[in-house]
């Protein structure tokens, strides 16, 4: 997968596998963060409607994804999500109106946001468990607002490369910000996809 979505340029951080190792000799399971978005508008930031759903807050209210990633943390969560399920080079150019590199950067932003949380949790806790990134990689469809990372029809028009080439991007940035993980998160077309991602 990495070096299908990298060309081969990003490797895995040897601590990774031994932090995981680690939490599954010590639990039977892993336990990971809840919605981002149920938590956002508990908090009063409406995402309804919103092409980029969560991933607006990366830019506008960075702090209240930090509060979010804290408080599942401070839940017992031993893997905490990035908030860039939807997000996407192009969705941030549209909607944010933002230059090809700064929408990169804020796809990588995300990483530093649970990154920030995680610092900050652990400074005050007495946890010695370690406590996992998972960047989320949401489908295609998520971030074409239509719905379509629900029936995952999209797969009919685009082709694996072009989903690929679409993907890649924004596998790149979280694995250069140091997610120890990936989500690949909603598979609306499970034999495209099994084909697309393992293969």
């Amino acid at each position: 997968l990495i070096e299908k979505y990298t060309r081969g340029s990003t490797r895995l951080i040897g601590h990774v596998e031994a932090d995981m190792e680690s939490l599954l000799r010590r639990k039977k399971c892993l336990l990971l963060d809840g919605g981002l978005a149920t938590e956002l508008e508990r908090r009063g930031h409406p995402i309804q409607g919103d092409p980029l759903w969560g991933a607006r807050y990366i830019h506008t209210h960075p702090e209240v994804i930090v509060d979010v990633h804290k408080d599942f943390l401070e839940a017992g969560c031993d893997i905490i999500t990035t908030a860039s399920y939807q997000a996407s080079v192009g969705g941030f150019m549209k909607y944010l109106h933002m230059a090809e590199e700064d929408a990169l950067a804020l796809i990588g932003r995300s990483v530093a946001l649970a990154k920030q949380a995680r610092r900050c949790y652990l400074e005050k806790s007495e946890r010695s468990d370690p406590v996992l990134i998972a960047g989320s990689v949401g489908p295609y469809g998520a971030c074409q607002h239509d719905l379509s990372e629900y029936h995952g029809n999209y797969v009919d028009v685009l082709t694996e490369e072009e989903l690929i080439e679409w993907h890649r991007p924004r596998v790149e940035k979280l694995l250069e910000g140091g997610v120890d993980i990936l989500a690949i998160e909603t598979i609306p077309a499970l034999v495209r996809y099994i084909r697309t991602y393992m293969f």
